[in-house]
């Protein structure tokens, strides 16, 4: 079955006829002639009884919830003001539901939701409003700021300026309860620096307030972020933090946001999986305790033999006790020899700073957490420490998982520091220390320099592959042609061609794409770099095509080509060739 991406301005007749043949799959014909009436009163009475199941089967809407948050953001669309209520505190108990069982969401299930429900934050009844806070901010628990924040950012484009007023304060709650660490690959203040000239006075002074939390946490390196902004706009700005008596610097994190799933150490069964689906709209599966209650009610589907999530208080327990009885291990760590990238300028042994947040007494993944988000630190020492305490955890094999499931925010912290390093360089200051620190970190994160070294895929979205292929091969470009940085050149080489055999091969190439699209519009000099990359990902296309998934894939080479009808370049040749490999292998595979 073709499935229709979740993506439109309304939705269309082809959207809506989708959910009804995916959701009557699992749902009573009863309930599903309630959805999709044309009647309102008939969707508060299909929503009474969804409700009445989050007391009696919670399970099956969490199975569900992917389809059913689906058919809200159609009842969004509408106007009736009592059924909008009734959905939002629908939307409210699913999402409870999700992080109160530890259920992880993908991108797909939040790009195919969140967007239309911060429409509704331009609603002007304050109850709205406020229901429409309470599922971001739930929202934000599951999934963390990282991963919302690009479609708040979005929203700022609306022509309702209660919705961009709304989305600068979900923004800059984030920013003052997590740093701006974790968020600096999103070049916030660069996105939110326009609006402190916006007409509307709310949006104005939320603008001005995120810029006045980036500065209280990187100081006058908010500037420079910003980029280029009208005296007016500045001393705007530059008023709010005079009164404010915020000092550069003087921001304190408080409270460190929890990766996808939550900031618990959880062992993984052999054998079993925590991981979510990744399609878009095809549905969960009950848990099987779950399994005795769904049946002869709203939905019935298929017992599993064991729990997809398979969370053991004894086995939490458990570590917690192993951890504290642990002997701390010597702070020295030797790294393997096929790590040593600049050759013999690299030292043989990491020397890590007494940092008070070191890993070495670690037993929670809040402090790996902390480590990740410091990777991006505008401050060289914290950010090589941080890469340091993150490289120890992935030298421990018991403990290695705790960075892998987060390899997402490890690359696009990384991204954003190579940024940095290149600025740094750029200006003359040295970078052999914090770029050591951060190559090292990366090519343990790869496995090291072997092919076939027998570690699952690491999950990176496409947008995250993007940011840290361009920054690699920007760094090789710029920084490859001096003599200090030839050889620090030489060993980001082999980390770009390391990327292609670790990566999610799917996501590897819309990551490609993606960033061959952006070198084509920016001209920033890694075209070929990104094309010889994307010759490696045909060959290994044999070996990993169980891993494509063609709706995904085919979307970004749509988006490239769009880009090159009006850009005229002999890449184009490249990606035809690219494309008809895929095409090739996808005729082979067995659907």
């Amino acid at each position: 079955m073709y499935l229709v991406k979740w993506n439109f301005q309304t939705p269309t007749d082809e959207h809506i006829s989708q959910l009804q043949t995916l959701l009557g799959n699992q749902a009573k014909i009863g309930l599903m002639s309630q959805l999709f009436h044309k009647d309102f009163k008939q969707h508060l009475a299909a929503l009474d009884a969804l409700l009445r199941l989050a007391d009696t089967s919670p399970g099956s809407l969490i199975a569900n919830s992917d389809l059913l948050l689906k058919w809200c953001t159609l009842r969004f669309f509408e106007t009736n003001p009592a059924a909008l209520i009734k959905v939002l505190e629908f939307c409210r108990v699913v999402v409870q539901l999700i992080r109160d069982t530890d259920t992880q969401m993908s991108q797909e299930e939040l790009t195919s939701f969140v967007p239309y429900l911060l429409l509704k934050t331009g609603e002007p009844k304050e109850n709205m409003r406020n229901a429409v806070r309470d599922i971001i901010m739930i929202l934000s628990d599951i999934v963390g700021p990282l991963k919302m924040s690009p479609m708040l950012l979005d929203a700022l484009k609306s022509k309702n300026a209660r919705q961009r007023a709304e989305c600068l304060l979900v923004i800059e709650s984030y920013i003052n309860s997590s740093g701006i660490s974790p968020l600096k690959s999103l070049t916030i203040e660069k996105i939110v620096a326009p609006h402190v000239g916006d007409k509307d006075v709310a949006v104005r002074n939320a603008a001005i307030n995120v810029l006045v939390a980036c500065y209280k946490f990187e100081g006058d390196q908010m500037w420079k972020s910003a980029g280029r902004m009208s005296d007016k706009d500045k001393s705007l700005v530059e008023e709010r933090i005079k009164r404010s008596g915020v000092k550069p610097g003087s921001g304190v994190v408080s409270n460190s946001p929890p990766a996808a799933g939550g900031p618990k150490i959880v062992v993984p069964q052999q054998g079993s999986a925590v991981r979510r689906p990744a399609s878009r709209s095809r549905t969960r599966e009950p848990e099987p305790e779950d399994v005795e209650t769904v049946v002869n009610r709203t939905f019935d589907q298929p017992p599993k033999s064991s729990s997809r999530y398979a969370l053991r208080d004894d086995v939490f327990s458990n570590v917690l006790s192993r951890l504290s009885e642990t002997p701390l291990p010597n702070p020295v760590v030797t790294p393997p020899s096929v790590m040593n990238g600049w050759g013999n300028s690299m030292p043989q042994t990491i020397k890590r700073t007494n940092s008070s947040s070191s890993i070495s007494s670690i037993d929670t993944s809040d402090q790996i957490q902390r480590s990740i988000n410091n990777i991006s630190s505008s401050l060289t020492d914290v950010a090589t420490d941080a890469m340091y305490q993150v490289t120890y955890v992935l030298n421990q094999p018991e403990q290695r998982y705790l960075v892998d499931r987060r390899a997402d925010l490890v690359f696009r912290a990384s991204a954003a520091q190579l940024d940095l390093i290149i600025e740094e360089f750029n200006a003359g200051r040295g970078i052999t220390a914090i770029m050591d620190a951060c190559t090292q970190m990366l090519f343990i994160l790869m496995g090291g320099v072997e092919q076939d070294n027998d570690l699952e895929p690491l999950n990176a979205s496409p947008d995250t592959v993007k940011a840290i292929i361009t920054s690699v091969l920007r760094c090789i470009i710029q920084i490859g042609n001096s003599e200090v940085g030839y050889t620090m050149a030489r060993s980001l080489n082999r980390l770009a061609m390391r990327l292609i055999y670790r990566v999610e091969l799917s996501n590897l190439l819309c990551g490609l794409i993606l960033a061959m699209t952006e070198s084509l519009q920016k001209v920033n000099g890694i075209t070929d770099l990104v094309s010889k990359l994307s010759s490696k990902w045909c060959d290994e296309l044999e070996k990993r095509r169980a891993q494509l998934r063609a709706s995904d894939i085919v979307d970004s080479f749509n988006a490239f080509y769009v880009c090159s009808m009006t850009i005229k370049v002999s890449i184009f040749l490249t990606m035809k060739v690219l494309f008809g490999t895929f095409w090739k292998i996808l005729k082979k595979k067995s659907w």
